[in-house]
């Protein structure tokens, strides 16, 4: 539907599928940023970006645009998943109504990419290593 109305004002496919891959990428890398800053406000701001490159582009992403049926709704959790588990690891080592609020917007939004039930069974299982990692650094410390 946004592709049908951005071609009847004027866009050529080229154009859509360009700023499609470009909004994808740019969202990906902050979504990264943003979650390295809310789990370590300490790491160096140049350390940040390349990592969050890193996490924008690699192999994964682009094969996403390569795949046979280009870009699958589905594909939209890679953005959210950064921020998600940011905002978890938050909730777990401090809860505040803000981080909570935050958590609920950003996994409501995410649920688009959760049409696939192995996505939304994989973030679950990867949340509860998450704990299990957390709550084993937290004992040996």
């Amino acid at each position: 539907m946004i592709q049908d109305i951005l071609y009847n004002i004027g866009f050529s496919y080229a154009n859509i599928a360009n700023s499609i891959m470009f909004l994808f990428f740019i969202c990906s890398f902050y979504s990264f940023y943003f979650a390295v800053k809310i789990i370590n406000e300490n790491v160096p701001d140049n350390i940040r970006s390349l990592s969050s490159a890193i996490y924008a582009l690699n192999i994964f992403t682009f094969t996403i645009f390569t795949y046979p049926w280009w870009i699958a709704h589905h594909f939209i959790i890679y953005v959210f998943i950064p921020l998600l588990f940011a905002y978890f690891e938050r909730l777990l080592s401090r809860c505040s109504v803000k981080d909570i609020a935050c958590f609920i917007i950003l996994f409501l939004i995410s649920t688009m990419g959760f049409n696939n039930l192995a996505f939304f069974a994989a973030l679950l299982f990867l949340q509860v290593l998450f704990i299990v990692i957390l709550l084993a650094i937290k004992k040996f410390h």
